[in-house]
């Protein structure tokens, strides 16, 4: 069992550093955990420059065609359903998903809310 864990943690560090480069539809079939909760840091075809050598981020062709995606295969839950699952357990859809956006950047306002 010991060796069972020690494959598990090393290919799920390698998924972790790999998550990146991959697409949405990869991670799709990689993962059958839900809710899917894609963690957008922003969306810029200009990286803002705090951010230049600390993340990877997606311009706005790449954000358009992951939601695209999760139009396609997920249906959307809002924060309220996300937390009332935790909280008390409620059904959610198995292929439900909630976009997360990490801080209040700029970007945020004037790029995606508008998509």
């Amino acid at each position: 069992m010991h060796i069972d864990n020690m494959i598990k943690n090393l290919m799920k560090s390698y998924v972790l550093k790999a998550l990146p480069i991959l697409n949405i539809s990869i991670l799709r079939r990689l993962s059958s955990i839900y809710p899917l909760l894609p963690f957008y840091h922003t969306v810029s075809d200009l990286i803002p420059p705090h951010l230049k050598s600390i993340i990877k981020i997606k311009n706005i062709y790449q954000f358009h065609a992951d939601i695209i995606f999760f139009q396609q295969y997920y249906e959307s839950i809002s924060l309220k359903e996300l937390i009332e699952n935790k909280k008390y357990s409620t059904n959610i859809p198995p292929n439900s998903t909630h976009l997360t956006f990490d801080d209040g950047l700029k970007e945020n306002y004037e790029i995606i809310a508008p998509i």
